[in-house]
């Protein structure tokens, strides 16, 4: 009897310490997690925007270009606008024709893609009534504007399923440590045990 509760007392030693050292890293690993989730994101939808930049159509045709606009958003799953780098005039866009021909250039993203930076920006819009995540990327040679742009509660949803997972994962890990202390615990004390007789 007194050998079972030494292993109860070892047991539930390192059942808190291993309990408490894997919520720490759990909280941890949880803002990095979303963190590094979004800095992918942000790399796919670039990496989109360059390919979409070597198939863009040369041409003033707006018809060509919002058909372009169309075709690719779809098969893309994002919001799809082509702008004149030069005076910021919408000249295609998946989502909208009444925008043709307006300017975009005092948008953030847009701003940003012109100074050579990585054209970023979260914010409302209007035309689709949602938040969104914009990327825009300047296309020199073709003296245009690629943006795309995905709704927010699109990556927040993908952002909770990962979550979800990782949560599960978070909740199995204590249970499994129980185990593991339970069994560390017990043969500590058979070690103790041996030692002592021998």
């Amino acid at each position: 009897m007194v050998r079972m509760s030494r292993i109860w007392k070892l047991y539930l030693i390192y059942t808190i310490l291993l309990v408490a050292g894997m919520t720490l890293v759990g909280f941890v690993l949880e803002d990095q997690l979303k963190e590094k989730l979004f800095e992918h994101l942000q790399e796919n939808v670039t990496t989109l925007g360059e390919v979409l930049a070597r198939i863009l159509p040369d041409t003033e045709d707006s018809s060509e270009i919002r058909d372009f606009c169309e075709t690719f958003a779809k098969i893309a799953g994002v919001r799809l606008t082509v702008l004149n780098s030069e005076d910021g005039k919408v000249l295609g866009d998946s989502e909208e024709s009444d925008i043709i021909g307006k300017s975009r250039l005092e948008r953030p993203e847009i701003q940003r893609a012109l100074k050579g930076k990585r054209g970023f920006a979260i914010r409302y819009s209007e035309t689709v009534q949602a938040d969104m995540l914009y990327a825009a990327l300047d296309v020199k040679e073709k003296k245009r504007i690629i943006r795309l742009g995905m709704p927010m509660s699109k990556i927040k949803l993908f952002q909770n399923d990962v979550m979800i997972l990782f949560s599960l994962a978070l909740f199995m890990a204590p249970v499994i440590a129980m185990i593991l202390s339970f069994f560390l615990a017990k043969y500590k004390i058979y070690q103790g045990d041996k030692n002592a007789t021998g």
